[in-house]
């Protein structure tokens, strides 16, 4: 495995909703209808397993894209059918009865979500057609501006005393 991939699965195996399989001895049959395949290599090698995937695996959802910081270098990834990030939300807000659904994104992938949020923030550095498709755009990720955004947005929401 790569540096740069045991940094990813370090920084996000204790999150409640991450399970990691990095080899198919991990696997072990579940009931989950979700799963994501995530790989990390240069944008080239990736984006061209994309296009043999979308032409023999038309089941799977297929999303390639570049990294926020070294466009040189990808992601891919690969969905059940029927699963993205925009159905999760709606998903979610139904099942805690949300009246409101904020996103936050950066890249690519995050496009769809924020089409489905009541209200979406893309990070100063984000591309710029995520911008562009954004309610809002704060500061960039390096500097809490997702914290701070909501701290304020919290600060608004507040009836007056």
């Amino acid at each position: 495995m790569w540096t740069q991939e045991e940094r990813f699965v370090a920084e996000r195996q204790q999150l409640p909703m991450k399970r990691f399989i990095l080899d198919e001895r991990d696997y072990r049959h579940s009931d989950d209808e979700a799963l994501l395949i995530f790989s990390m290599n240069k944008f080239a090698v990736l984006d061209a397993i994309a296009a043999d995937l979308r032409d023999t695996v038309p089941t799977c959802s297929v999303m390639v894209y570049h990294d926020i910081f070294d466009e040189s270098e990808g992601y891919l990834e690969i969905f059940t059918a029927g699963t993205s990030k925009a159905g999760a939300i709606r998903r979610l807000a139904r099942q805690v009865g949300a009246t409101r659904v904020v996103v936050f994104g950066d890249n690519r992938n995050d496009i769809a979500m924020m089409q489905a949020a009541d209200c979406s923030v893309a990070v100063e550095n984000a591309f710029p057609e995520v911008k562009a498709i954004a309610s809002e755009v704060t500061g960039p990720n390096t500097a809490d501006s997702v914290a701070r955004w909501i701290e304020a947005d919290l600060r608004r929401s507040q009836p007056p005393v």
